[in-house]
């Protein structure tokens, strides 16, 4: 294993890589025109795991995305990634999704690793809970 995913109680988040000895400088093709797969994890308000669901993503070439996870939910970009941070790969934008509890829509955050071969990415429902009304991705560029 070669890749970690952190989250905590403040809500700090990040992507590490095992033997990485630079941060991710990143730019918009490594994420940009790539696809991901990998998975969903939902939590309860004591970040017990409720559920992993298999998950994937396709970042078009303008930062666009789509994507979806087990259980019927598609999501795609209310707004284009942009990127946010360089040197620690960090991209923002919103989203908006329909599955079977309705539609939603908020901010996410994607991280990319010094590799550029994996991402983590939070979605939170707008004006929901933190962290019960938001998604954990884990995804390995495909």
């Amino acid at each position: 294993r070669n890749y970690a995913v952190f989250l905590d109680e403040e809500f700090n988040f990040g992507v590490l890589q095992r033997g990485a000895t630079a941060l991710p400088n990143a730019a918009a093709a490594d994420i940009f025109g790539r696809s991901f797969a990998g998975v969903t994890v939902l939590v309860d308000g004591s970040f017990t795991i409720t559920d992993v669901l298999d998950s994937s993503g396709a970042v078009a070439a303008d930062g666009t995305f789509q994507g979806s996870y087990a259980g019927g939910t598609n999501f795609s970009s209310a707004t284009a990634l942009t990127l946010l941070d360089s040197t620690f790969g960090a991209w923002g934008g919103e989203y908006d999704a329909n599955g079977p509890s309705g539609p939603d829509s908020g901010p996410l955050r994607v991280f990319v690793s010094p590799d550029k071969q994996f991402i983590g990415v939070w979605a939170c429902s707008a004006g929901g809970s933190f962290p019960v009304d938001c998604t954990f991705s884990v995804w390995r560029a495909q």
